[in-house]
Parts: C-alpha cells; sequence; structure tokens
C-alpha cells in the first residue's frame, strides 16, 4: 500500500468493499443462528431455562430500570423472521402464537 495512504489514513475501495461485506456476512450469519436457537428453543419445555429466557416479564422482587422499554430478544428474532419470510407484524403473531 501507498505510504502517504497510510500517513492520510485513507482506505482504497475494494479495502472499504471487502470490510463492509464481511460485516455483512457476520450479520447474516448471526441471523441464522438466532433464528436456529429460537427454533430450538420453541421445541423445549415450558420449565426450561432458554423457554422462559424468552419471557421479557420480570420478577415480582425486581426494581425497574429508569427509562423506555429496552429491545427483548424475542424483538431481536421477530425482526429477523420478518428480514428472512417477509413476513408483517400480524402475520408473525398468529404464527408464534
Amino acid at each position: 500500500m501507498d505510504p502517504t495512504r497510510l500517513l492520510c489514513r485513507h482506505d482504497c475501495h475494494e479495502a472499504v468493499r471487502t470490510r463492509y461485506n464481511n460485516i455483512a456476512r457476520i450479520s447474516k450469519a448471526v441471523q441464522e443462528r438466532r433464528l436456529r436457537w429460537f427454533g430450538h428453543v420453541l421445541r423445549c419445555t415450558p420449565h426450561e431455562l432458554s423457554s422462559t429466557a424468552l419471557d421479557p416479564a420480570p420478577l415480582p422482587i425486581w426494581r425497574r430500570r429508569r427509562g423506555g422499554q429496552l429491545k427483548t430478544c424475542l424483538d431481536v428474532v421477530r425482526q429477523d423472521m420478518g428480514a428472512v419470510l417477509g413476513l408483517r407484524r400480524p402475520s408473525l403473531k398468529n404464527r408464534m402464537g
């Protein structure tokens, strides 16, 4: 690589494209793993820890955090299913129960 590019911290177009292509591939792999995990959790019994982790309701002895609603794991899975399957929100509710 040209020494002036190293000094100025400018990347060539190919380097930027490969970097963002790798990020897209990684995020796609994370999305696939998340949906695979969700399918596993749906097949589990309701008393297992992985199944109870999907319930966003806090225990009665917990205090509520300040601020708005945090994004839950189930919200992220719904978003992933919508992106992969092309489903909108009402059909996701019917599909997931």
